[in-house]
């Protein structure tokens, strides 16, 4: 009986996805254009967070976003301003990641539908080249 308590316990537990960056983003070699994703994950802090770019045209700027557990992996809002003939336009998100093999899925819905899978990375690029939280961020979200 306490063999099967044990188990049912760690089958409850949401899945697990590693602290480290996960991304897609690509230089076009024609116009020298960023496009794509990249998403550093700190699972492993007690108040889990990311630093997360979006990148169209360029990886402007990065925005840390505080993680909430679900039961598929973490979940959480993202808002994005951008700026356009028109004018500023507001982009609001709700973010979902999961694991996906060795990397992670991610969905976004919202203003934006979309879904991708994200491989992990061993450095960042367009975190890199964003100006990742550049005057609001400490040492946590």
């Amino acid at each position: 009986m306490i063999l099967f308590a044990a188990f049912h316990l760690a089958a409850a537990a949401p899945p697990s996805i590693a602290s480290g960056i996960y991304g897609n983003v690509r230089m076009s070699r024609k116009t020298g254009d960023l496009g794509g994703i990249e998403i550093a994950v700190h699972a492993d802090d007690a108040a889990p967070f990311a630093e997360v770019v979006v990148c169209e045209g360029w990886c402007n700027e990065g925005r840390r976003v505080v993680l909430e557990r679900t039961a598929e992996g973490f979940a959480f809002d993202f808002v994005e301003v951008v700026e356009g003939g028109e004018g500023e336009v507001t982009f609001r998100s709700r973010m979902t990641i999961r694991p996906a093999g060795k990397g992670i899925a991610i969905t976004s819905t919202g203003d934006v539908v979309q879904e991708a899978r994200l491989p992990r990375l061993k450095t960042a690029f367009g975190l890199a080249v964003a100006e990742t939280c550049r005057d609001d961020c400490g040492t946590k979200p």
